[in-house]
């Protein structure tokens, strides 16, 4: 069977190597920030810090929205058998600072 050129030319890309990169990357502890909430002025957290700063975390967790999930067919919000929140993408952004390219 004969396949149109960009078809062939897709499957020997695809085939020569895979279309996505994986790896870990290290990064100094304090170049991680959370930046949350809606509106301005905004809100941040440390992530790499937030185990030595447990109010930051209970911060982050009142201005999440409780999380509906499915059951079944079924779309709930039960917080006695599931307890989660969410965040919007808009409601978020992490900035990894200080990174360069000796880094890599």
């Amino acid at each position: 069977m004969s396949h149109p050129p960009t078809l062939n030319r897709l499957r020997e890309t695809l085939t020569e190597s895979s279309p996505y990169c994986s790896g870990t990357l290290q990064l100094p502890d304090d170049s991680f920030e959370l930046f949350y909430g809606k509106g301005s002025p905004s809100t941040f957290i440390n992530i790499s810090k937030t185990a030595n700063s447990p109010g930051s975390l209970d911060a982050l967790q009142s201005a999440s929205e409780p999380a509906k999930f499915g059951r079944g067919d079924k779309t709930v919000l039960d917080e006695s058998y599931r307890k989660a929140g969410k965040m919007d993408t808009s409601e978020f952004i992490i900035a990894v600072l200080h990174c360069s390219k000796s880094t890599f």
